[in-house]
């Protein structure tokens, strides 16, 4: 997270990080402890109760989840295949 953010905050801007679950800071806190405009970019796979944590967490903008975005598609059957052909040998 912290390599992605580093990356990002030379595009945009600084970014923190914040999170939905149990590790800290919480996401809700980091936005309101930042000034002016929020947008939240989640890294959530589908809707559920991470998102709707996200989603009142008090920023302006927040991203929907990435869903069946074709690079989370190819990531996953990728490391499927390798799971099943390490299986074959086994």
């Amino acid at each position: 997270m912290r390599k992605v953010a580093a990356a990002l905050s030379r595009r945009v801007g600084p970014v923190a990080i914040g999170y939905a679950a149990t590790a800290s800071p919480r996401i809700s806190d980091v936005v309101a402890a930042t000034p002016g405009r929020v947008a939240v970019a989640s890294w959530l796979l589908a809707p559920g109760l991470f998102h709707r944590a996200v989603a009142r967490s008090g920023a302006d903008v927040v991203a929907a989840p990435i869903g069946a975005h074709p690079r989370v598609v190819e990531a996953v059957l990728l490391r499927y295949y390798e799971a099943r052909r390490f299986q074959d040998v086994a």
